[in-house]
């Protein structure tokens, strides 16, 4: 069931993808175990890209943080 997921979606806002992704799991999937696949399948994914750019955003201020440190040990 995950396979019948990948639907190709052009470049939009997360809201807008995350609308399209729930019309293609209301129309395509009929049957309660497919539907809660295709549930998982978003809710691990819209999470992972949740996190990946929290990390990001951390690993700058952290970076920022350790040159600050660098400097100041000298």
């Amino acid at each position: 069931t995950i396979s019948a997921l990948f639907v190709w979606l052009p470049q939009v806002s997360a809201a807008a993808a995350a609308a399209a992704l729930m019309k293609t799991v209301v129309v395509r999937f009929a049957d309660a175990a497919a539907a809660a696949d295709a549930a998982a399948y978003y809710i691990v994914t819209a999470g992972f890209i949740g996190v990946s750019r929290r990390t990001r955003r951390s690993d700058a201020a952290s970076d920022a943080a350790s040159c600050v440190n660098e400097t100041n040990k000298s």
